[in-house]
C-alpha cells in the first residue's frame, strides 16, 4: 500500500486529537448539569457543521475551570461546620433542594449512559450534599452551642458544659433593643469566637484559588491547538466518540430538556431559603467561599456554552441551562451582597461576645477568689 500523503496524515492526526478533546470537554462542561451533554452537540451541529478551533479550545478550558470550581465549592463550608461544630448558618432546605438537583443529574447520567467521568463527578456532588446534611444532623444531635453534650451513663439527662442553661434558641445577648438580637443564637456566638485567623483564611483561599488556576492553566496548554503559526483548524461536531455520538442533526432532545429545566428550577429555588435565613443570622456560620466558587462555576459554565455558538436555535435548545446558571449567578450575587451588608452587624456582635466572655471570666474569678489581669 502506498504511504498516505503528509497532508492526509496531518489531517487524520488533527481529527483524532480534536475528537479526543471534544469528548473530554463534553465530560467536563456537562458535569454539573449532566443532561447538557445530550443537547449541546446536537444543537451545535444543527447551527453549524464546524466551530473555529480557538473557540472550541476556549470552551473546553472554561468547562474544566467550571469543574474545578465545583470540586472546590463544598470544602470551605464543610470546614466551617467542622470548626464551629455547628451547621446553623446553612439552611437545611437549601442543601435538600440542592441535593435534589444533583440527584436528578446523577440519575440522568445513569439513564443516558454517559461517560464514567460524568457519572463519577455527579456522584461526588451528591456525596458532598449528603455530607453537609450529615453534619447538620450530627452537630444538632451531639452538640449544643458548639460544645459536646455530656450524657450521664446511668441517666437519660444531659449536661452541657458551658451552656449556663441556655438553649439553641436563646438569644446571644439579652438585649432586646438590638435589631435582630433575638435571632442570633449562642451557636452563632461560638462561630464568632472560632473564626479562623487571617493566616488560616489566606491558606484556605490561596489553596482553592491556586487549584482552580492550575486546572485552567493545565487545560489551556494540554488542549491548545498544535502549530502556533498555523491558522486554527475547524472542529467537527459532534465528536464520534463523545457522549452524544450518533445523535442526528436537528434533533430536539426532549429528555435533555426535561432534565435541564427541572434541574434549573431546583438550583434556582435552592438559594431562596438561604437568602431568607441570612436575614436572621447575618450570614454567620456561612462560608463566603461556597458562593464565590459557585458563582465562578456557573459563570464559566455559561461561558463554555456561549463560546460554542451564538446562533438563536442553539441558544434556544440550551435555554434551560443558560436560565438556570445565570439565574443562580444573580442569586449568588445577592448572597454575597448580604455578606457585605451584614458585616458591620457581625463585627458588632463579635465585640459584644468578647465583652461578655471577659465579663464572665471576671465573675468566675471573683467567685473563686482570684483576680484576672486586665
Amino acid at each position: 500500500m502506498a504511504p498516505a500523503p503528509l497532508g492526509a496524515l496531518a489531517s487524520s492526526t488533527s481529527h483524532r486529537l480534536t475528537a479526543k478533546s471534544v469528548a473530554l470537554g463534553a465530560a467536563a462542561v456537562s458535569a454539573r448539569t449532566i443532561s447538557f451533554a445530550l443537547a449541546s452537540s446536537a444543537a451545535a451541529a444543527s447551527t453549524s457543521d464546524t466551530v473555529p478551533a480557538w473557540r472550541e479550545h476556549a470552551a473546553l478550558v472554561m468547562g474544566f475551570v467550571s469543574i474545578a470550581c465545583w470540586v472546590t465549592v463544598y470544602t470551605p463550608q464543610l470546614l466551617e461546620n467542622y470548626r464551629n461544630k455547628s451547621a446553623e448558618g446553612l439552611s437545611t432546605a437549601f442543601v435538600l433542594i440542592w441535593l435534589a438537583g444533583d440527584a436528578l443529574n446523577w440519575l440522568g447520567a445513569f439513564l443516558q449512559g454517559l461517560l464514567w467521568t460524568q457519572i463519577a463527578l455527579a456522584g461526588y456532588y451528591v456525596f458532598c450534599d449528603i455530607a453537609l446534611l450529615w453534619q447538620a444532623w450530627y452537630y444538632t444531635k451531639y452538640y449544643l452551642n458548639g460544645l459536646p453534650i455530656q450524657r450521664h451513663p446511668l441517666a437519660h439527662g444531659t449536661v452541657v458544659p458551658g451552656s449556663n442553661g441556655h438553649t439553641e434558641t436563646t438569644p446571644l445577648l439579652h438585649n432586646n433593643n438590638q435589631p435582630g438580637a433575638s435571632t442570633i443564637t449562642n451557636a452563632s456566638a461560638i462561630s464568632i469566637s472560632r473564626r479562623p485567623s487571617k493566616k488560616q483564611q489566606f491558606l484556605l483561599w490561596g489553596t482553592a484559588i491556586g487549584f482552580v488556576t492550575a486546572v485552567g492553566v493545565i487545560s489551556f496548554f494540554m488542549l491548545k491547538p498544535k502549530g502556533p503559526h498555523q491558522s486554527p483548524p475547524d472542529v467537527e461536531l459532534p465528536s464520534p466518540d463523545g457522549p452524544s455520538a450518533g445523535i442526528p442533526k436537528h434533533e430536539w432532545r426532549w429528555d435533555a430538556q426535561i432534565y435541564g429545566w427541572a434541574s434549573a428550577f431546583l438550583y434556582l429555588a435552592s438559594r431562596i431559603p438561604q437568602i431568607i435565613k441570612n436575614r436572621k443570622t447575618y450570614c454567620e456560620g456561612l462560608s463566603m467561599a461556597l458562593f464565590v466558587f459557585a458563582l465562578l462555576g456557573n459563570s464559566t459554565y455559561v461561558a463554555s456554552i456561549m463560546l460554542k455558538s451564538l446562533d438563536p436555535d442553539y441558544l434556544l435548545e440550551n435555554a434551560s441551562w443558560l436560565v438556570g446558571s445565570l439565574g443562580v449567578v444573580f442569586l449568588d450575587f445577592v448572597v454575597l451582597a448580604q455578606f457585605v451588608k451584614y458585616a458591620p452587624e457581625r463585627e458588632k456582635i463579635r465585640l459584644q461576645v468578647e465583652a461578655a466572655a471577659e465579663a464572665e471570666a471576671q465573675a468566675q474569678a471573683h467567685l473563686s477568689g482570684r483576680s484576672v489581669p486586665v
